[in-house]
């Protein structure tokens, strides 16, 4: 079933239909018990983003998630009054009915995705849609650029940060391409992940100099030109985030700059650009998707909303290695779009509900020892996840073991052990020891983390100690 109608053809409908109305009328509609979400939902989600603009509808729909209303039944059958919509459902009955609802909780933002979402079957389709040319900052690598946009007249200035060296972004780096960009500049295109994505959303900002008085918030931000993100890996989904970060030097850690200032105007899903990235690669940015989207799943700042998106990345990318791991890493060629779309949902699950302890852990690990992020994060995964197990084996927590263990294919009690499995067969994942750090380092990791990444211990599922953060290093040293 292909979608053809825009969401203003049925907002009329919509603006009727509480979501608490929707859920009773399907349920006793079809008699299917708990947990039963049809299959047109998953074609549902993985084809939304060439469908609707997102940020207008969520801000005219109170808090109803157009995923969720889709996911619940299809929109044949309001138009068509197949499914009656009854006058009243006591919240108490909706939490024990829907298994992403932890908590009904406080009144609160439910969902809010900025960019509008696009997919494009290949390159030559995204420059002529979007009509890249004169007046745009490609900023990208030449790896991506010369095998992919190379033959193509697209007459756009084009910013290779190999030229200002490898690596996360410095503040050098930044104001060095900034002096470098060509005035009459309208739009950023970023074409890559990571690094690339957090330039150029400095560079979208009227002045972004001197950038470390930027991320101290000295000035204030002003956006002045449109920003276009493409990813080229299914990790960061940094194309959806409000987030900057630089990396840490010598005279500081790692800084992150979180504002509205910073969101992409466009993020476009190109799966074409993913063939070329190697399988390590592939690995660690998956793996760095899925640590994503349980963290966002288990945070008290979690939603039914933002739950479906980390369920569904989660749930895509083990589909995805049980694959890989049966058939050999070729076999994920014809899965990068689904791994790509996967990205995606975990960006923007965390993009409202936020990260915890194992990003937050993984910091010291990369700062030590260059480690990639998401291989640095994998590698504390489980660790963290079975120590929040032990302080508190209830709540979210317990609902996400059913999620893994359906996609796993397992015991709800412990899926952590059967996922442990899985991973070891997906290369990425190392021990602590591997990366020539000491054992009597994992104290002082411990005590970095819990003083320097409270942004995003904040969002744990639990709190943690710095004897408790010990322990996990060492349970994955």
């Amino acid at each position: 079933m292909q979608l053809s109608f825009h969401f203003s053809q049925t907002r009329h409908v919509l603006k009727k239909c509480r979501i608490l109305r929707l859920l009773q009328a399907f349920r006793e509609g079809t008699g299917r018990g708990d947990g039963f979400f049809p299959s047109f939902s998953r074609r549902i989600l993985s084809q939304y983003a060439t469908c609707f603009r997102i940020d207008s509808f969520c801000e005219t729909m109170d808090s109803v998630s157009f995923s969720l209303f889709f996911a619940i039944i299809p929109m044949s059958h309001l138009i068509s009054g197949k499914t009656a919509l009854p006058r009243r459902i006591s919240g108490m009955t909706l939490a024990k009915r829907l298994p992403l609802w932890d908590s009904p909780g406080e009144t609160m933002r439910q969902l809010r995705i900025r960019p509008a979402l696009y997919s494009f079957n290949n390159c030559v389709d995204f420059i002529h849609e979007f009509a890249i040319g004169k007046g745009d900052c490609i900023l990208t690598g030449k790896g991506i650029f010369n095998p992919y946009f190379g033959e193509l007249d697209i007459g756009a200035d084009v910013v290779f940060l190999e030229q200002y060296g490898t690596g996360g972004l410095s503040a050098a780096t930044a104001e060095a391409v900034f002096a470098g960009m060509k005035s009459g500049c309208k739009r950023i295109v970023a074409i890559g992940d990571g690094a690339v994505f957090d330039l150029a959303k400095l560079c979208a900002l009227k002045n972004a100099t001197p950038v470390p008085d930027l991320f101290d918030r000295k000035f204030a931000l002003e956006k002045d030109r449109e920003l276009i993100l493409v990813p080229t890996a299914c990790g960061s989904g940094g194309e959806v985030t409000n987030i900057a970060a630089l990396a840490p030097d010598s005279r500081r850690a790692g800084t992150w700059l979180a504002a509205e200032e910073l969101y992409a105007d466009a993020a476009v899903m190109i799966p074409q650009l993913l063939e070329g990235l190697p399988y390590a690669a592939f690995a660690a940015s998956s793996l760095d998707a899925l640590v994503h989207a349980a963290e966002s799943f288990v945070s008290p700042r979690a939603t039914p909303y933002t739950r479906l998106f980390a369920r569904q990345a989660i749930e895509t990318i083990l589909r995805g290695y049980r694959i890989i791991a049966r058939d050999g890493e070729m076999a994920r060629v014809p899965l990068l779009g689904e791994f790509l779309a996967a990205s995606n949902y975990a960006g923007i699950s965390f993009g409202n509900a936020g990260l915890g302890a194992v990003h937050a852990m993984g910091h010291p690990v990369e700062e030590a020892c260059r480690a990639p992020h998401g291989e640095a994060g994998s590698t504390l995964f489980t660790a963290v996840f079975e120590a929040y197990l032990e302080k508190k084996n209830s709540g979210s927590i317990v609902l996400l073991n059913r999620v893994l263990a359906d996609a796993l294919g397992c015991g709800a009690a412990n899926p952590w052990s059967a996922l442990r499995a899985l991973l070891e067969r997906i290369p990425g994942r190392r021990r602590l020891r591997e990366y020539g750090i000491g054992e009597k380092d994992l104290a002082d990791f411990a005590e970095r983390a819990l003083t320097r990444q409270g942004r995003l211990l904040a969002d744990s599922f639990v709190p943690l100690t710095a004897g408790d953060m010990t322990a996990i290093y060492r349970a994955a040293y």
